[in-house]
């Protein structure tokens, strides 16, 4: 968001750990969808497999 919103802020901002407030976030997968249950699994497993990795830290890291 930084990049695209504040680029003139680039480098002028830190992280620091531990956050001040986290934000919960929740991904919504409507159970009138054909095969929902599957859908949400491999959401769920792709998601651990690249926080895992870094894959987020990242992306994280990308926006800011």
């Amino acid at each position: 968001m930084l990049t695209t919103k504040y680029p003139d802020l680039k480098g002028q901002i830190e992280f620091i750990e531990p956050a001040l407030v986290k934000i919960d976030a929740h991904n919504l997968i409507s159970r009138a969808i054909p095969n929902y249950e599957i859908i949400a699994a491999d959401f769920n497993r792709g998601l651990k497999d690249i926080t895992h990795d870094g894959t987020v830290a990242k992306i994280m890291k990308s926006m800011i």
